[in-house]
């Protein structure tokens, strides 16, 4: 359902980073990290980057950086 790009993002977001140290992490800007989240909150149904990191607590994916 994710790609792999929104997997990591994902896994990132789960750490609480924010979209400018998701980017940095990722070697790619804010502004494509803010478009994975909201990518993943529409996909995954959530209303809010609070409730999306607790997804990716409760699932196992926050920390996982080679997701």
């Amino acid at each position: 359902m994710l790609s792999d790009s929104e997997l990591r993002v994902l896994a990132l977001v789960g750490e609480g980073l924010d979209d400018e140290e998701v980017g940095a992490q990722l070697d790619i800007s804010p502004a494509t990290a803010q478009t994975h989240r909201s990518r993943i909150l529409r996909k995954l149904g959530i209303s809010n980057s609070a409730k999306l990191v607790a997804f990716a607590v409760q699932h196992g994916v926050a920390g996982r950086r080679s997701a």
